[in-house]
């Protein structure tokens, strides 16, 4: 099982001028058909991109910066065309676009001459969108990709109940990630176990899980650049806690009760992507899910 992640470049160029934009794939569409570009002389300084327009095989197109009239160049992609090396060029703005694929070994250059050459991490060569900031041109950009990862998932803790409903958490968007999750408990005996979970993905979906009734009793966010690098379910005869580090939260932060004996998960390349488990009224059996780069 595998799903798609996408790798962004740093931006380059002028990262304080125009607004911010993401141009990303549409969900519907399979590959980039054509990359348009719209060139000018700033200010007298040297040939620079004006505008870009990328048309997608599902017919969908994205425009940024100033694109009327006839575009000066275009690049034409077919279908499995994998991109082997992009390079950015850019100063005070963007100046070109270059790449070379597996249809174009010899590369081209669309854009003026001039500005620094910022080599794009090309993953594995499915173009996926470009990121950066426009006004009348393209002041800074930035190359997406993707990368194929596999999915990696724990056995379900504790592995003695098979109490509940199975359940997988996981978003239909292949380039979501986990962005919340908030945790419902209930008292058991001396401790407190899980009743309820919420998971919300960076592209919107949720799940809710067990009996999530009223206010939640502690929630973590994360970020698109945030890593796990640790990851552990508590669980006793139900499952009691939660917790992780992470690159943002180093400390680490445990959700829920504080009985029950930790079970480690694999946490891949830190990724969270989902859940899996078991629940009814309570959280019977949870197992994470984290995404493993493909080697």
């Amino acid at each position: 099982m595998n799903q798609q992640i996408e790798i962004p470049t740093e931006i380059r160029g002028n990262r304080g001028g125009g607004s911010s934009f993401k141009a990303m794939k549409p969900l519907d569409a399979d590959y980039l058909a054509s990359l348009q570009i719209w060139t000018h002389f700033p200010f007298r300084s040297s040939k620079v991109l004006r505008g870009i327009k990328l048309l997608w095989n599902s017919g969908e197109t994205q425009s940024y910066g100033t694109t009327a009239g006839n575009p000066q160049d275009e690049a034409k992609f077919i279908k499995n065309e994998l991109i082997t090396e992009m390079v950015i060029w850019a100063g005070d703005w963007v100046d070109a676009i270059s790449y070379k694929s597996t249809y174009l070994p010899q590369g081209r250059k669309l854009g003026g001459p001039g500005g620094t050459a910022y080599a794009q991490n090309h993953g594995n060569g499915l173009f996926l969108g470009f990121h950066g900031r426009s006004g009348a041109s393209i002041d800074a950009l930035g190359s997406i990709f993707e990368i194929r990862r596999h999915l990696v998932s724990s056995a379900l803790q504790p592995a003695n109940n098979r109490g509940g409903t199975e359940f997988v958490a996981q978003a239909v968007d292949d380039r979501a990630y986990v962005s919340s999750i908030q945790v419902w408990v209930e008292p058991c005996g001396m401790a407190k176990v899980l009743r309820g979970i919420q998971m919300q993905w960076s592209n919107g979906q949720n799940y809710l899980y067990g009996n999530c009734r009223g206010l939640p009793y502690d929630e973590a966010t994360f970020r698109a650049e945030e890593r796990i690098t640790e990851f552990a379910i508590w669980a006793g005869a139900w499952v009691d806690a939660i917790s992780y580090k992470s690159t943002f939260v180093p400390d680490g932060k445990i959700m829920g009760g504080n009985g029950g004996n930790e079970y480690t998960q694999q946490v891949g390349d830190g990724i969270f992507v989902g859940l899996n488990g078991r629940c009814g009224d309570r959280i019977d059996a949870l197992g994470a899910i984290f995404s493993l780069a493909e080697k």
